[in-house]
């Protein structure tokens, strides 16, 4: 027995030789090649609409964010202006006087205790 190419439906016909072809059987497996195509080409199809569909909501969303950034910017540049108006205007403002921080009391250095009597202790100790 010669090879027999599964692909092709020659070997439908050799599989189902005198049994009844009414059945349905028969009639699946002869249009198998044309339902694997339909469902391939289906496939492919929803594949590109899901992909055509991700592209255009990635591509509208950074047009969305390319035109806020443009706008931002333009606040930015306002809001930068306005500041640089400030400061020519505190400019003309006098100076505060600095105010001197007193000196912080240096802490007491660690000496080894000692017990005397409350007549004896300095105050500074």
């Amino acid at each position: 027995m010669g090879k027999i190419d599964l692909i092709d439906n020659g070997w439908v016909d050799l599989v189902f030789e005198g049994k009844n072809q009414a059945y349905g059987a028969y009639q699946l497996r002869k249009n198998t090649g044309v339902r694997n195509l339909k469902a391939l080409i289906t496939m492919f199809v929803g594949f590109a609409i899901i992909a055509a569909i991700v592209i255009a909501k990635v591509s509208i969303e950074n047009y969305i964010a390319s035109q806020n950034a443009a706008i931002e910017a333009d606040v930015e540049l306002a809001s930068l202006a306005e500041k640089k108006e400030a400061k020519v205007e505190k400019k003309d403002e006098p100076e505060v006087e600095k105010v001197e921080i007193e000196r912080v009391k240096s802490s007491v250095a660690f000496t080894v205790p000692e017990i005397k009597k409350d007549s004896e202790v300095k105050e500074d100790q």
